[in-house]
């Protein structure tokens, strides 16, 4: 017998043979090719459902990042706060809110007082020992009175008292950015400038905020706080006597309260303890979050930096929901602005809480208890 013979045909057919016998048999034919890419359409489809779960995760993602940097503002918060009670523990009063004139003028002023801030004061309670020491040498070797010295003003020796931006180490130093200063959420350029110094007094018919600006100098690289401490409703700067909105509408019908009474913690060369703190330390302001940011009616905004080594102390005059001047309390959270209070706890504010329970949280001792605030 001969050997197995194959043959393939046109077609797909094949005749296979032993010896003489051929039998026919019909092998299936190779598949078409299988199709392995996308049809436009379908590439389409797939981007759509992308962007869709895009546009549906991105505002969580939004919201997650925002309350990752809203709890870190409030840490910067709670560190500002223990540093100010150990301050009081060490040294029985809190820091000053600023060293400024004394007594406070009516009119302009000559800004030739040290106006160093609290947050000098705090400096070494922040494990930033480096910064402070240049503020504490600043002034020895001209003989000059001290750049923390809380007693001496420039009105009791006007040759020896100079403001720390005039002396050059303590310049050099105010530069410095301090992380713990800074809220993580302040997103805006200083489109106003940074700002050395702030001050509150009256012109005889209103409390007036008024900033300095150093003509022909850049104040722009200075280090920039977005805290400050809680003065009062206006701070302590009417003269004796003197009531000032006197119509302050009380809280759950307590007796009309003189606006000027409603004193807070930080103030000019003030020296307050705990002791004095008699509305209670859980319902008192120490610290808030101020964003310095101005929003005209156009929809236009414009922000102002404030310098930590002379800008210390801010006033509740101004309503959370009040956007027309940069001297008040705010922030770039949603719909809250975060405080710290006198016991150290942290508050996030609604800002539209009721006004005038908002003002008397500024005060320490005028009588009007707030309670809890929702």
């Amino acid at each position: 017998m001969g050997g197995i013979l194959t043959v393939r045909l046109a077609g797909g057919e094949c005749f296979t043979g032993v010896g003489s016998i051929a039998i026919l048999r019909v092998l299936p034919m190779r598949r078409a090719q299988e199709r392995v890419a996308f049809t436009l359409v379908e590439l389409l489809v797939v981007i759509a459902i992308i962007g869709i779960l895009i546009a549906l995760l991105l505002p969580a993602v939004q919201a997650a990042r925002e309350a990752a940097r809203r709890t870190q503002c409030s840490n910067h918060l709670k560190q500002l706060g223990l540093a100010a009670m150990t301050f009081e523990s060490a040294k029985t009063v809190f820091p000053p809110g600023f060293l400024g004139p004394r007594p406070i003028p009516s009119s302009s002023l000559n800004w030739q007082d040290q106006h160093t801030s609290v947050f000098v004061f705090l400096l070494p309670y922040l494990e930033l020992d480096s910064l402070y020491e240049p503020f504490e040498r600043a002034t020895v070797s001209g003989n000059l009175v001290s750049l923390l010295d809380i007693d001496v003003s420039n009105d009791e020796d006007p040759s020896r008292v100079v403001p720390w931006w005039s002396q050059e180490i303590a310049w050099n130093a105010a530069h410095a950015h301090i992380s713990t200063l800074l809220c993580p959420s302040h997103h805006q350029e200083y489109t106003q400038g940074v700002f050395p110094a702030n001050i509150f007094f009256y012109d005889g018919s209103s409390v007036v905020p008024t900033i300095l600006n150093l003509t022909g100098v850049d104040c722009s690289k200075l280090g920039t706080t977005n805290y400050l401490g809680c003065s009062g409703f206006v701070g302590d700067v009417l003269p004796p006597g003197v009531e000032w909105d006197p119509n302050v509408d009380p809280i759950e019908g307590r007796d009309t309260l003189d606006a000027g009474r409603v004193i807070g913690i930080f103030n000019n060369r003030s020296k307050t303890s705990l002791r004095d703190i008699t509305d209670g330390a859980s319902s008192t302001f120490l610290f808030g979050e101020v964003a310095g940011e101005i929003r005209q009616s156009t929809g236009e905004t414009s922000c102002a930096g404030f310098a930590w080594a002379g800008c210390g102390i801010c006033t509740t005059q101004s309503d959370l929901e009040d956007w027309n001047s940069q001297t008040k309390y705010s922030s770039f959270h949603a719909e809250v602005v975060q405080f710290c209070y006198a016991d150290g706890s942290i508050h996030a504010i609604s800002r539209d809480i009721d006004k005038y329970v908002y003002r008397y949280l500024a005060g320490m001792g005028d009588g009007q208890i707030t309670g809890e605030i929702p």
